[in-house]
Order: C-alpha cells, then sequence, then structure tokens
C-alpha cells in the first residue's frame, strides 16, 4: 500500500521513481505500508525475517521495488549494476537500501528491492511505542495478539514441512 506511507517517505520514493527514470530504468514501486496480517502471511512462508511489528513496512517508513524490463515487466533478475544504480539513488536521497544488507543464506545479494528511512532511530524505539522521533511523527500500529500466533504457528509449519 503504497498511499499509507509516511508523507515524507512517499515523497522520497516518488523521487527516487523520477531520478531512477531520468538514468534509463524505469521501476514499479511494489510494496510500501504492509498490514501485520501480511507481515505474519510474509513470516511463515520465509520471506522475511521480522515478525510482525518488527519491520519498518508496518510504520509506513519502508517500500520495495523492482526494476522493469523492456517490455514493462517485472525484473527481479535485472543486472547487478542496475540494482546498485537504484541503491545509489536512494542513498543520495537518505534512503537506507537493503542491498548493503549483510548477504545470508535466504539473501545472498541483501533485500536489493528494500528501502527505508529512519534518521536516528532504529525499530526497537518503535516497538517501545515512540510517537515521534525527530521531525516524524508516527503512529505505532495496533497488532492483535492472534496475529503473533499465527505467525508462530505458521513458521512452525514450514519448519515441520521442511524437515518432512
Amino acid at each position: 500500500m503504497i498511499a499509507r506511507l509516511h508523507p515524507i517517505v512517499l515523497a522520497k520514493a516518488q523521487q527516487l521513481v523520477r531520478l531512477a527514470q531520468a538514468e534509463g530504468i524505469r521501476v514499479l514501486l511494489t510494496e510500501g505500508y504492509r498490514p501485520p496480517e501480511r507481515q505474519a502471511d510474509l513470516l511463515a512462508t520465509g520471506a522475511t525475517a521480522a515478525k510482525p511489528g518488527y519491520s519498518f513496512h508496518q510504520y509506513g517508513l519502508a517500500f520495495d521495488l523492482v526494476p522493469l524490463d523492456g517490455l514493462g515487466r517485472a525484473w527481479w533478475e535485472a543486472p547487478q549494476k542496475m540494482w546498485l544504480d537504484l541503491g545509489r539513488i536512494g542513498e543520495s536521497l537518505g534512503l537506507s537500501w537493503g542491498g548493503r544488507w549483510t548477504p545470508t543464506l535466504k539473501l545472498p545479494l541483501g533485500d536489493r528491492p528494500h528501502f527505508e528511512y529512519h534518521p536516528g532511530f532504529t525499530i526497537q524505539d518503535l516497538v517501545s511505542g515512540a510517537k515521534q522521533v525527530g521531525q516524524l511523527l508516527l503512529e505505532r500500529p495496533a497488532i492483535p495478539a492472534t496475529v503473533f500466533l499465527l505467525a508462530a504457528l505458521g513458521a512452525a509449519l514450514l519448519l515441520l514441512r521442511r524437515r518432512s
């Protein structure tokens, strides 16, 4: 939900799209604000390691994008140089880029589509209930206890499937 991004982050996302296009890279914003239920679903499938409430997406402070190929289709396998150019552009706007994250088995190239904006604070500040950090006025989304339970059950089922 791109429209539910924090206004500062939305402006940076739109600026990144414009600057990338000026360099000949067309992109599609694929995800912005992420409700706790979607975060739980992604956790259950192994697509993320962040529990509900522990992702900057859930505070409207993160978004994902993908380059488009010549036919306008999502190009997840775009050349590394294109991802590096997108990372450089995002970082020039003050965004943190997931492509710089330490590689893992699950994400050997980091999280190249991911950008986030949280100047001077951590996810723990948000989890602890911070409503304002610096110039950012934030609202912590309500996360029902059932979402945590569903995420834990989903993760357990995924582990069981992998072992069998």
